[in-house]
This record gives C-alpha cells, sequence and structure tokens, in this order.
C-alpha cells in the first residue's frame, strides 16, 4: 500500500497523459507525440525512479500545472453563463490543482530521497 501511495503522483501524470493522448487521437486522429513522450518518460521513471529525472519532472509537471490552472482563471471570465464557467471552474481548477499538488510530492519524495542518500541512509528503492 505504501509503495502505492508513494507512486500516486506518478501514477496521477500518468493516467493525465493518457487521457491527453487519447483525446487527441479521438478529436482530430493525429498522435500527439509529446504527450506520448511524457507518458513514457513517466512510465520509465515508475520503475527505474531515477532521482534527479524525478524532480526536473515534478517541476516541469508542476509548472505546466500552474500554467493550466492559471488559464482555466483567466478562461472564467470569458462565459456568459454561470452553468457553464462554474464547470469549468470546478473541473479546470480540480485537475490542474491537483496536478500541482501531485508534481509538489513529486519534488519534495525525490529531494528527500537524494538528501538521505547523502547522508549515507537507505537509498529510494524501486
Amino acid at each position: 500500500m505504501k509503495s502505492i501511495l508513494q507512486r500516486l503522483p506518478e501514477l496521477f501524470f500518468v493516467g493525465l497523459g493518457t487521457y491527453w493522448v487519447l483525446e487527441n487521437f479521438i478529436a482530430s486522429n493525429t498522435v500527439n507525440w509529446i504527450a506520448v513522450t511524457f507518458v513514457a518518460i513517466l512510465i520509465i521513471q515508475l520503475f527505474v525512479q531515477q532521482r534527479i529525472i524525478g524532480m526536473a519532472l515534478g517541476l516541469v509537471l508542476g509548472l505546466i500545472s500552474a500554467y493550466m490552472m492559471f488559464a482555466v482563471l483567466s478562461e472564467f471570465r470569458e462565459f456568459r453563463f454561470y452553468d457553464q464557467a462554474f464547470e469549468l471552474l470546478s473541473v479546470g481548477i480540480g485537475i490542474f490543482g491537483s496536478g500541482v499538488i501531485f508534481a509538489t510530492a513529486m519534488v519534495y519524495k525525490f529531494v528527500t530521497a537524494l538528501q538521505n542518500e547523502m547522508r549515507g541512509e537507505q537509498p529510494l528503492t524501486a
């Protein structure tokens, strides 16, 4: 159970990336290679657990999530109907706010693992 909770941030982003790939393919019948690349890197990261790559991924995904959260907030003003605006706001902030939280947890996990390794304690296990 602890192993699943430790890998929850990566699993969240794999799920989000998979949705992104499928949505692009179904909508326009094209493959989004950026999304495929992110999903592949995250799946590899699930098994390899490289500290530096994990921190970098967490930072990049956190910045992307924060950017998208602010994009949702800026689009909120464009809606004329309250129900649609509330739906956009609640779903967008829910998804991308969770992304910021999971990215922060991912960075924290790998920073503490790196610090523990530098002190000579037990390294992060895959």
